[in-house]
């Protein structure tokens, strides 16, 4: 039998998007003994825009310290939020 696991539904909406404030954030769910996160960028300002390299580097980092921590690691998004990704990344 597979063990209970906790996870966090994570909304990330403070800008701009810090890599070592996610981490410490991070650091702190799992202290409160979670076993992983569900990252959603929910209503997330666009600093630095919204699936950008900068964005994508940030989220790899964090992504990183989930691992090292033990951590699981969920990407979320809303479908409204997909609508617009040819928007926010100049995609025609």
């Amino acid at each position: 039998m597979q063990p209970i696991r906790f996870f966090s539904f994570w909304a990330i909406n403070a800008a701009p998007l810090d890599a070592s404030a996610l981490n410490r954030q991070l650091a702190q769910l799992r202290d409160l003994g979670l076993d992983g996160v569900i990252f959603h960028p929910r209503r997330y300002p666009g600093d630095p825009p919204y699936l950008s390299q900068a964005y994508m580097d940030i989220v790899s980092q964090v992504i990183l310290r989930a691992k090292e921590l033990g951590m699981a690691f969920v990407l979320y998004d809303d479908y409204d939020e997909l609508l617009t990704i040819p928007k926010k990344c100049n995609i025609h």
